[in-house]
């Protein structure tokens, strides 16, 4: 409730991503303060975890996808159609803000820190694809750039969207129908991943009840 589990549990995200391999190898005698036996963290993971500890790996999760991400216009907000946003280097005035694109002092790039491919993430909200399930490739990419399962990796990129979709209906800009229309598309995307999760178990179900009960 104080928040030491976040706090303990990012320190470990730090240990493993090397945060700390200079004092770690100092106390372990190392002499050219390089990584020796944490290069061989891979994936940080916990067996049979509770609930409780879930919601917070996702939060953790979700931050850590969130802010790996460079400052952008990521989410096209306009309600009435309009190009899709682009990924780019911001300038580090807050008020670099000009018709709702945040102006740049550099070219278009990539994040090559980002967990996932920025372009997954921004794009036009009201577009069909801004809901497009993330690929077990890009998962599987993801989870090796931030150390944790690709599973963690599919929860943040949904908890993201999800958190987009929010911002935008608390602007009260959307009609209801479009607000409705957005929250099917979010529900659909995460049930396609729900889906291909439980396969097996949902093809042994024998009624439309007992498959949604699966999926709750």
């Amino acid at each position: 409730r104080c928040g030491h589990g976040k706090i303990m549990l990012q320190t470990v995200y730090d240990v493993a991503a090397g945060l700390y391999d200079s004092i770690l190898n100092s106390k372990n005698g190392g002499d050219d303060g390089t990584a020796t036996l944490l290069q061989e963290v891979v994936e940080v993971n916990v067996e049979d975890p509770a609930p409780a500890f879930i919601c917070l790996r996702d939060r953790i999760d979700y931050e850590c996808l969130r802010d790996r991400l460079p400052r952008v216009d990521n989410i096209n907000k306009s309600v009435s159609g309009g190009s899709s946003s682009t990924v780019e280097e911001t300038s580090t005035d807050d008020n670099a803000v000009d018709g709702g694109n945040l102006k740049t002092t550099s070219s278009t790039t990539e994040a090559t820190d980002s967990l996932i491919n920025v372009k997954l993430i921004t794009g036009d909200i009201m577009d069909p694809s801004f809901f497009t399930p993330l690929s077990d490739n890009d998962a599987t990419r993801g989870g090796v750039k931030g150390r944790i399962t690709p599973r963690q990796v599919q929860i943040a990129y949904e908890l993201y969207k999800l958190d987009a979709l929010e911002k935008l209906i608390e602007e009260g800009e959307l009609e209801e129908e479009k607000v409705e229309l957005l929250q099917k598309r979010y529900r659909l995307m995460v049930k396609k991943r729900l889906v291909k999760l439980y396969q097996e178990d949902i093809g042994l179900c024998k009624s439309k009840t007992e498959k949604q009960g699966k999926l709750a």
